[in-house]
């Protein structure tokens, strides 16, 4: 974030997106639904959805930001203390291996991993269902005109899409 700040880069793609003080977003037109990524002999993978109650003394696998904040603290709730979270991780890849190796369930998003009946994963999704908005961060200056083309691109994109709601910013 510091390097982005600093002008080092030109975009941050956000997968939460969020409000920033004097920059930039763009909404993609997409939303990811979260889930648990479980071993398949794992009693979680038959259910059709899990409520936070369900993952009380179960071991769990969180991103590096946590299941106390966000949108998984929210969803969560009262019970985020309560959660035995056994590991964290920065890449996805990461939480797959730990999952496959008995190390506990991990929040992630749907159809990032292949988890049908021939896998030995099961993806499930939560309950309350869990989305997650995805989204284009950029300073109030563009610093050249590549970056500019490749966002007035991308808008074009985004306007052709159908979807719900408009861009947070389209400025």
């Amino acid at each position: 974030m510091d390097n982005f700040v600093r002008g080092f880069y030109d975009f941050l793609l956000e997968c939460e997106l969020r409000s920033h003080v004097d920059m930039h977003t763009l909404r993609l037109p997409h939303t990811d639904t979260w889930g648990l990524l479980v071993r398949r002999d794992n009693p979680l993978a038959a259910k059709a959805a899990v409520m936070p109650e369900d993952l009380l003394d179960q071991p769990l696998i969180s991103s590096r930001q946590g299941v106390k904040v966000g949108v998984l603290g929210q969803w969560l709730g009262d019970l985020a203390d309560e959660m035995d979270v056994r590991a964290t991780y920065n890449l996805p890849l990461n939480a797959k291996f730990l999952v496959r190796q008995g190390i506990g369930s991990a929040f992630t998003y749907r159809g990032l991993f292949e988890a049908n009946e021939l896998s030995d994963l099961a993806f499930v999704p939560l309950s309350p269902t869990l989305e997650s908005t995805q989204g284009l961060v950029w300073r109030k200056t563009l610093p050249t005109r590549q970056a500019q083309a490749f966002l007035d691109t991308l808008k074009g994109l985004c306007a052709e899409r159908d979807f719900e709601n408009p861009p947070a910013d389209a400025s």
